[in-house]
């Protein structure tokens, strides 16, 4: 009888068994949780995380090309892959959110938020890109490392980006006619500010002006009608620079107007 065991560095990953899986899951899960909150919507989060198979699919090409293994770096790597894909996501899906609510259509939502937020996700994404380079080129003592997380996410997040621009629009118009079909229309944002709005309650200094006795002398229909037809000639001593009751009192001179 013949008995394989495994020592070093290849008993770690049968000692962790499914380990991988279970942390992709939570993060996929955390995700989520913060998308359906951030948006206030189940239907939603699923256009952004459906992109992350694409970054995916990217690291998984860069790594077999430089012919790496799945260590425990490029499985850190993905687990990144998760977040950055989904932040590129969701600088489109955010704006299509807003302008179906403004009152436009699935399709016009999507292309509306693809051609603004493009030079924003190149910058965003590119900027990471470069950043990463250095990894992918390590060289020296514990260069394995930084190259297999170098690539995984250079390969991820150049995949992402050149495909996500142009996939991202489709999935929102995918999920959001599916959402719409099943539970019916966003509440246009702009009709709901019109019908509802702020009741503004006046301050105390108004409230004890308005209750004082002077202020009600001066409000009454004659003193208004006297003061409207006075009010040229009383306050025509400013211009030579002679002091007038319009000048002197804040509280006459809007009595006035």
């Amino acid at each position: 009888e013949v008995v394989v065991q495994c020592s070093g560095a290849s008993q770690q990953p049968v000692a962790a068994g499914n380990a991988a899986a279970i942390i992709f899951s939570l993060a996929l899960l955390l995700v989520f949780l913060f998308l359906a909150a951030q948006y206030e919507s189940w239907s939603t989060p699923f256009s952004v995380l459906l992109s992350v198979p694409l970054a995916m699919l990217g690291a998984g090409l860069a790594t077999m090309l430089r012919g790496f293994d799945l260590n425990i770096y490029m499985q850190i790597g993905l687990v990144m892959l998760i977040g950055l894909s989904a932040g590129s996501a969701i600088l489109i899906v955010e704006f299509a959110k807003a302008e179906r609510e403004g009152g436009l259509s699935v399709v016009d939502a999507a292309e509306k938020a693809a051609l603004l937020r493009f030079r924003p996700i190149l910058m965003t994404a590119f900027s990471f890109i470069l950043g990463v380079i250095p990894l992918v080129i390590a060289t020296g003592a514990g260069a394995n490392s930084r190259v297999s997380l170098g690539t995984a996410v250079f390969g991820g997040m150049f995949v992402a980006t050149l495909g996500g621009v142009f996939l991202i629009p489709l999935l929102y118009v995918v999920v959001q006619k599916t959402a719409e079909k099943l539970g019916g229309k966003p509440r246009n944002s702009a009709t709901s500010s019109r019908l509802i709005r702020p009741i503004s309650r006046p301050s105390r200094t108004s409230v004890r002006m308005r209750q004082s006795p002077l202020w009600r002398r001066i409000r009454t229909p004659s003193a208004i009608s006297a003061g409207s037809a006075n009010s040229k000639s009383r306050c025509m001593t400013e211009t030579t620079g002679e002091a007038s009751p319009c000048s002197r009192s804040p509280l006459i001179r809007s009595a006035w107007v």
